[in-house]
């Protein structure tokens, strides 16, 4: 039961169901963790889930 809105209410304004988001999350494979100070700089301690952000594209 929602607290925000009746259950006898319609799901939206417009009266009709909607989807908002969906998620595609692929399966993760396990690896060995990093070394704490590493993971502690990459924010991350495994080494396939780090994606350096650049601002700007890509560091040259």
């Amino acid at each position: 039961m929602s607290p925000v809105r009746k259950e006898t209410e319609p799901p939206s304004a417009c009266g009709c169901a909607q989807t908002l988001a969906m998620a595609s999350v692929p399966i993760q494979p396990y690896v060995t963790p990093a070394e704490p100070a590493i993971s502690l700089k990459r924010g991350t301690i495994f080494e396939n889930l780090c994606f350096p952000f650049h601002i700007g594209g890509d560091e040259t």
